[in-house]
This record gives C-alpha cells, structure tokens and sequence, in this order.
C-alpha cells in the first residue's frame, strides 16, 4: 500500500499525484501508529520505559521530519516480522 502510493505520487503529475501524496500521509500515518505500538509493547517491563517514552515522544515532536518515516520504518517492518508477538512469545515460555 505505502511503497504503491509512493510510487504513484513519485511518477503522476498533477490532481492524481495530489491523491497519491493524500494516500501516502495516510497509511504512512498507519505505519507511524503501528511503530508507535511496538516501541510502547517492546519497552513494556524495562526499568527505563518511562525515560524512553519521554525520550521518544520528544524527539517526535522535535524533529517529526526524521523521527516520523523512521517510525514508519519500524511500523513497516512489524508488519512483516511480527515483532510484538515474538516478544509476548518468548515472554510466555515456561
């Protein structure tokens, strides 16, 4: 969906580049939220999740110009390699 969009937007000119660029902010905005969840479920029962929650927000607020397609990326590659249910596998073994 996301690298189709991109593709789009990238080759049209015009109205239908316009709407490709919508459909890349929104499922660019899915993935961000996916990444968001991995970071928060990865960093569940670490000692310092709070500090890198702040951390992480902050520089999501600060620099959302690399923080957001990096966010993205991690989304992306949840989506693929089920990071968060590996996680709550391994934590599940006796």
């Amino acid at each position: 969906g996301l690298i189709a969009c991109l593709g789009l937007a990238l080759a049209l000119a015009g109205s239908a580049g316009h709407v490709a660029w919508i459909g890349v902010g929104a499922v660019g905005c899915v993935y961000v939220m996916q990444g968001l969840a991995v970071v928060h479920s990865l960093s569940r029962g670490l000692p310092a999740r709070i500090p890198i929650l702040i951390a992480l927000y902050f520089v999501f607020w600060a620099a959302s110009l690399l923080s957001l397609p990096a966010l993205a990326l991690l989304g992306l590659v949840e989506s693929f390699l089920s990071l968060r249910a590996r996680r709550a596998a391994a934590n599940a073994k006796p």
